[in-house]
């Protein structure tokens, strides 16, 4: 849960919250979907990673877009019971630049390899 407060403490310092919209229990994926719908009630905001397919961008911070209806496979996010928020269709997970569970201010939320150390992991 450790990386999930680190994620989490990013997004709420850019006035962000989210949840992970999904049926209860290990493995069921659903959408990062911001908890404040913003000026979209009807739908929200999900967060995502850039690209899609052969051009999906690993290397640049995840995007808000309006949710869209149904899920699909690219953009479906499982809350693994180690905390980690990943993406099973590449095999990533969410991270955040941080410091003792703390994400770094300003820091943008990547998808990068599950359990990787290295600067981007809080």
């Amino acid at each position: 849960m450790k990386l999930l407060k680190c994620i989490s403490s990013a997004l709420l310092a850019m006035g962000m919250s989210f949840s992970v919209q999904a049926a209860e229990g290990r493995d069921v994926a659903g959408h990062l979907r911001l908890i404040d719908g913003l000026d979209r009630p009807q739908d929200g905001y999900c967060l995502d990673i850039a690209g899609s397919g052969p051009y999906v961008r690993f290397d640049l911070p995840m995007t808000a877009h309006n949710c869209k209806p149904g899920l699909y496979a690219d953009e479906a996010v499982v809350l693994d019971d180690n905390g980690y928020i990943r993406f099973p269709a590449y095999d990533k997970c969410a991270t955040v630049a941080g410091i003792n569970s703390r994400a770094l201010p300003g820091a943008s939320v990547l998808a990068r390899d599950c359990g990787e150390r290295s600067f981007y992991g809080c």
